[in-house]
């Protein structure tokens, strides 16, 4: 585990897992199978609980269940973009002092990756905060380099957008559909 960013040699990992609430079709089924506390993301099949990741009704608990998976972060369906973002933001400032950094959105399609990476317009997510704060900091930097005061610097930014899916590696970033001009990494 790590703090999924900071500077030096090392290589910080950090798992996170990011719990969607129920869609009105899947409420309609029954309640969640899956309970969220604090890390750990456990299922349930004692029937009882809402769904959210509250405290609620949690069944027999992470010690009774078959499937039990630990993050170092986990965030509920009540968590917000800015907060998902908190933890992805010594990314970015990593990126910032010169360092690589890498944010990686996985899980299938419906769980909430395009929502958590992009966002709405009245609740942007990580690609938005993540940009702003890039923006902000190297304009913020060139003006002072331009009033010559010290600690401006210039940035050169290099940025890929890719996407796996069914093994096929997309620039999502190309304009053209066609792999010849650069549709395909």
């Amino acid at each position: 585990g790590g703090s999924g960013g900071g500077g030096g040699g090392g290589t910080n990992i950090s798992v996170c897992v990011r719990v969607r609430g129920m869609s009105e079709a899947e409420a309609e089924v029954g309640p969640a199978c899956w309970r969220l506390e604090g890390g750990i993301l456990w299922e349930d099949d004692s029937g009882g609980g809402d769904g959210g990741g509250g405290r609620g009704d949690i069944g027999l608990g992470p010690g009774n269940s078959v499937n039990v998976y630990e993050f170092e972060r986990a965030f509920g369906p009540a968590s917000t973009q800015r907060e998902v973002y908190s933890h992805v933001q010594p990314i970015v400032r990593s990126a910032l002092a010169g360092y690589n950094g890498v944010v990686f959105a996985y899980g299938q399609t419906g769980s909430g990756k395009t929502y958590t990476m992009q966002g709405p317009a009245e609740a942007p997510g990580v690609i938005p905060h993540a940009l702003t704060e890039i923006f902000q900091t190297a304009a913020r930097s060139a003006a002072m380099g331009a009033r010559g005061e010290k600690g401006g610097r210039r940035f050169e930014f290099k940025l890929s957008y890719v996407e796996l899916y069914n093994e096929d590696l997309l620039d999502l970033l190309s304009s053209s559909d066609d792999v010849e001009d650069g549709g395909e990494c």
